[in-house]
């Protein structure tokens, strides 16, 4: 639930903010690719049997983490936006990895 909202304040906040920053067809897959994720996670089983707070804190905030990097990579003042959108990236294709051998290999 928090994911879903989260998910549509980012996305409202770009949309109504900031256009120049990230180019609109790489927010457009960052915000689909976020929305698949979120939806897989929260959505698809199997779940984790015994849910642990760091784990659902990583999978619930680093997508969103990445993302913010990816739309807003000007909040990161001493780096280059291209730098900063590349680790966004990086850490979105990560933990949807994360989460692929978790939904597909953990029983």
């Amino acid at each position: 639930m928090i994911a879903a909202l989260l998910y549509i304040v980012t996305v409202g906040f770009y949309l109504f903010t900031n256009f120049q920053e990230t180019s609109l067809k790489e927010a457009v897959i960052c915000m689909v690719v976020v929305g698949i994720y979120c939806f897989w996670h929260l959505a698809i089983p199997p779940f984790a049997a015994t849910p642990n707070f760091y784990t659902e804190r990583a999978f619930g905030v680093v997508p969103f983490v990445s993302m913010w990097a990816i739309l807003f990579p000007h909040f990161a003042i001493n780096q280059n936006p291209t730098v900063t959108r590349t680790l966004g990236w990086i850490g979105l294709g990560a933990m949807t990895i994360i989460l692929a051998i978790f939904k597909l290999f953990v029983r």
